[in-house]
């Protein structure tokens, strides 16, 4: 596994203080490195991962983190939907994880951009 450098999460962590009422870290270090980042930093209330790449059918609670992803070559959307108390604590949760097949249309405005980009890929 790889070494983790903890100053910029240490860093993040503290600036942010209680100016937020939820922290959710985007990671793109991998599963093993997320469950290692949960482990030593307890203010992050979610980590949403990828690199690894791995699908996880519920989310992965470390201590009061937990830790989504969706797997492999955006085949996927996952939905982490969340209940707070009063104190701005998660006490529930609803997660999905949906398959993106050729059954889902399109949205229009998506669509558009994407084929936008592509054209502008192509000169």
């Amino acid at each position: 596994m790889k070494k983790l450098n903890v100053l910029p999460y240490k860093n993040i962590l503290e600036n942010a203080g209680n100016s937020c009422d939820i922290h959710v870290l985007l990671s793109h270090s991998g599963f093993d490195v997320d469950k290692t980042i949960a482990e030593k930093f307890k203010g992050i209330d979610i980590i949403v991962g990828g690199q690894s790449q791995t699908l996880l059918e519920k989310p992965v609670k470390i201590g009061e983190t937990f830790i989504v992803q969706a797997g492999p070559d955006a085949q996927n959307v996952g939905k982490l939907v969340l209940s707070f108390d009063e104190n701005k604590k998660i006490i529930s949760y609803d997660y999905e994880i949906t398959p993106l097949t050729k059954e889902i249309p399109d949205d229009p405005q998506i669509r558009n951009l994407i084929d936008k980009y592509k054209k502008k890929i192509k000169k």
